[in-house]
C-alpha cells in the first residue's frame, strides 16, 4: 500500500481489514565495573553543569548562579565511588556490560541490572541512585532545587544508543513524583523524556538546549500505586501507553532524529516530591522503517521485521483480529478480521502506529475482500473517533467517514466481489477525496471524486476497520 503526502514525499505500505499483500504500498507525507552494589547500596552524584538556557514551566529555579562541580560524593562502598562531571556520559560511550545486551535478528535488546547502580552517570544536577536488591530508586538530592536548572538527569552509560525503540517499565512514584524516563539522550542539551509532574503527564524534548513540553490528559492512573509505562519512539513519532492504554501518539520528535541512550530525570525538592522507583525496565530496538527508492514509507510484510506498526486498537473480544503471512511479493500479506457476531462492539479498528502523520496524500494497496463487505481503510487516523477513511458496506455501498462528523456516500465504484483481488488508490487533499479501484481479475477500472463537507483535515496515520464478521487481506502494493 502506498501513502503519499503532497508536500514531502514518503510512502507507506500498509494492511487493512481485508487482505493486503506485498505488492508495493507507499505513503507520502515519513546502540562498569565488576563490583556489584549490595542491598541499599547508594550512589550520589552531582554534575558541574553551568547555567542552561532551557527551563520548564514546572521546574522553578531559586538561583541563577552556576552550580558548582561536586566536591563531595558519598558512596556506601569503598570499592564504588561515582563522580559525574558535566557530560560524563555520551551516546557513543563503550558499553562495559555487553553481556546484558542481546541481539535478536540484529536488533539490540537491553535490560538494566536493577542490582547495580554502577553505570548510572549524573550529567545534570544532583541525584541519589540506590538499589534495594530488586529495584532501583532515583531521587533528587537535597539542595538540588537551588541549582539552575533545578532538575537532575542520570544516564545509563551501559545502554545502547537507539534511534527507534520501545521502553517498557514498571514505575512507582512517591507522592508528587516529578520524574520520568529519558530516551534518545545524546548530551544534556539534546534528549526526549516522558514524565509525570504533580499528577500531570507530559512529554518533553530538549533540542540544542531549548526545552519543549506538551501535556496530555490521563484518567484512571495512580502513579503512587504503580504504573506500567510503554514508550515507543520511531522516526518522528512518539507513542505513550499507561497500563496498556494509549494516552499520547503524535509526531513529536521531528527535530530530535538521532540515536541516543536511556536515562532518568527528576526535579524539585528531595523526598516525596522527586523520587521514582523502577522495579522492571526493558529497552529494545525496533526495526527501521521501510522506504522505497523515492524515500516513501512502505510496509512489505516480507517478515516480522517488515510489518510497520500495524496493531489492533479496539475490540478486546476479538483476540485474533490481525494475522500475518510472511513472504516475498504477493506471498506476504496481512489479514484483518472482525470478531464473531456480538463480540465486543461489533467492529475492530487497526492502525499503523509507525506510519507518517500527514494531512494530504495518497494510499495504495492490493486488497481482497474475504467476506461480504464491511471493511474500510483509514487516513488521517488519530483515534477511533478522530479519523477519515473510505468504507465499503454490503450491497456495493461506498462511503467516506469524516471523523466525528458522520459519513457521506461516494458513488461510481465497483462493488467488491468476495475473494477477488483489487488494487485501490485513495488520494486526499483538503476536503477532496479521489478513489481509483481496479479489479485485478477483469481489469475493470472505476473512479470517483468527491468533496466531503466536514471531513477532518488534521494530520494522521494509516488505519483500517472491519466489522460484523468481515475480513480483508491486504498486500503491500
Amino acid at each position: 500500500m502506498n501513502f503519499k503526502q503532497m508536500q514531502k514525499v514518503l510512502s507507506v505500505i500498509c494492511a487493512m481489514g481485508m487482505m493486503m499483500s506485498t505488492a508495493q504500498t507507499t505513503v507520502l507525507a515519513a546502540q562498569a565495573s565488576s563490583t556489584e552494589t549490595t542491598q541499599s547500596d547508594s550512589v550520589q552524584s552531582s554534575s558541574s553543569s553551568s547555567q542552561e538556557s532551557s527551563s520548564s514551566s514546572e521546574e522553578s529555579s531559586s538561583s541563577s548562579e552556576e552550580s558548582s562541580s561536586s566536591s563531595e560524593e558519598s558512596s556506601s562502598s569503598s570499592e564504588e565511588s561515582s563522580s559525574s562531571n558535566e557530560e560524563s556520559s555520551s551516546s557513543s560511550e563503550v558499553n562495559n556490560f555487553v553481556n546484558e545486551i542481546m541481539l535478536s535478528d540484529g536488533l539490540a535488546s537491553y535490560t538494566p541490572d536493577l542490582f547495580k547502580t554502577k553505570g548510572w552517570n549524573v550529567t545534570v544536577g544532583s541525584m541519589n541512585v540506590t538499589t534495594d536488591g530488586s529495584s532501583l530508586s532515583f531521587e533528587t538530592a537535597d539542595g538540588n532545587e537551588s541549582n539552575n536548572p533545578a532538575y537532575a538527569l542520570a544516564v545509563d552509560s551501559n545502554s545502547p544508543a537507539l534511534k527507534n525503540g520501545e521502553i517498557v517499565a514498571n514505575l512507582t512514584y512517591n507522592f508528587a513524583g516529578r520524574a520520568g524516563i529519558v530516551f534518545r539522550y545524546q548530551d544534556k542539551n539534546n534528549y526526549a523524556a516522558v514524565v509525570q509532574d504533580l499528577g500531570t503527564w507530559q512529554v518533553k524534548k530538549v533540542v540544542n538546549g531549548k526545552e519543549t513540553t506538551e501535556t496530555y490528559p490521563v484518567e484512571g492512573v495512580s502513579p503512587q500505586q504503580g504504573v506500567t509505562m510503554k514508550i515507543t519512539f520511531s522516526g518522528e513519532n512518539l507513542q505513550v501507553s499507561l497500563n496498556d492504554k494509549t494516552v499520547y501518539n503524535k509526531a513529536f520528535l521531528a527535530d530530535l532524529p538521532e540515536a541516543g541512550q536511556l536515562g532518568i530525570r527528576t526535579w524539585g525538592y528531595a523526598g516525596n516530591y522527586a523520587k521514582l522507583k523502577v522495579s522492571s525496565l526493558s529497552y529494545n530496538q525496533i526495526p527501521d522503517l521501510e522506504q522505497d527508492e523515492h524515500g516513501n514509507y512502505m510496509v512489505t510484510f516480507t517478515d516480522e521485521m517488515k510489518r510497520g506498526g500495524w496493531s489492533q486498537q479496539t475490540n478486546d473480544a476479538n483476540t485474533n483480529g490481525l494475522t500475518f503471512t510472511d513472504g516475498e511479493g504477493e506471498n506476504g500479506y496481512a489479514i484483518l478480521a472482525a470478531g464473531p457476531d456480538g463480540a465486543g462492539d461489533g467492529k475492530t479498528i487497526f492502525a499503523d502506529t509507525r506510519s507518517p502523520r500527514i494531512a494530504n496524500g495518497f494510499i495504495e494497496a492490493d486488497i481482497t475482500n474475504m467476506g461480504e463487505g464491511r471493511v474500510g481503510l483509514f487516513f488521517r487516523y488519530n483515534s477511533v473517533d478522530d479519523t477519515a477513511g473510505l468504507l465499503y458496506d454490503v450491497g456495493g455501498t461506498w462511503k467516506i467517514t469524516k471523523g466525528s462528523g458522520g459519513e457521506q456516500a461516494i458513488a461510481g465504484l465497483e462493488a467488491l466481489q468476495k475473494g477477488t483481488p483489487y488494487h485501490i488508490r485513495i488520494e486526499y487533499v483538503g476536503d477532496s477525496v479521489t478513489v481509483k479501484l481496479t479489479n485485478k481479475t477483469t481489469g475493470n477500472v472505476t473512479e470517483a471524486k468527491q468533496r466531503v463537507e466536514g471531513i477532518t483535515q488534521k494530520e494522521g496515520q494509516l488505519g483500517a476497520r472491519v466489522w460484523d464478521m468481515a475480513a480483508v487481506t491486504v498486500w503491500a502494493n
